[in-house]
């Protein structure tokens, strides 16, 4: 019987992998947060307004259209800051001075939201919703969460590379020696 040689478990390399992975998503998620893609956006759900549907802390995906109907939940920009939105079930469509405006609630809430929004203030209609997984974006986007998950993994990497390469070094130094 062949004794076959077991190879030992580099926690380093698996270290490094799980690191550089964890950068790669926070990272795209961030960046996904800013910007809009083939007329995607995510964005942070930081109310229960929406409960049970979305929960607080979720990852919403809105995809922007031309047509929304009742019973959509649309991400919408709010009049009095145009930097925060708000995503809430359209319940009612009316039209008024030859503009359509769209009445929301929210699904945890008693009653209709006072904005009436219009088109041009709609983000787009939420296609799709990860729980909790924007309590980790809100979390990258603060002092403490930029070190424990983008700077410490960066750190890691970075040693475990400089570590692969004094290794190479040294063999590389150890095979010219022998050559000589």
């Amino acid at each position: 019987m062949k004794n076959a040689k077991q190879k030992k478990f580099d926690w380093g390399k698996t270290i490094n992998i799980a690191a550089v992975t964890l950068v790669a998503v926070f990272a795209i998620l961030l960046i996904l947060t800013k910007f809009s893609f083939s007329g995607f956006k995510i964005y942070v759900v930081t109310s229960g307004s929406m409960a049970p549907s979305i929960k607080q802390g979720a990852l919403i995906v809105v995809k922007k259209s031309d047509n929304y109907k009742i019973g959509d939940i649309i991400n919408y920009k709010i009049e009095t800051n145009l930097l925060e939105t708000v995503t809430h079930r359209l319940v009612r469509i009316e039209v008024s001075d030859n503009k359509t405006v769209y009445i929301t609630k929210g699904d945890a809430n008693n009653i209709e939201d006072n904005q009436k929004t219009t088109l041009e203030m709609i983000n787009g209609r939420v296609v799709s919703n990860l729980p909790f997984a924007g309590f980790i974006i809100g979390f990258i986007q603060t002092g403490p969460g930029i070190i424990l998950l983008i700077v410490i993994p960066a750190t890691i990497i970075v040693y475990e590379e400089i570590i692969n390469i004094k290794n190479e070094i040294a063999a590389w130094l150890k095979k010219r020696k022998a050559n000589t």
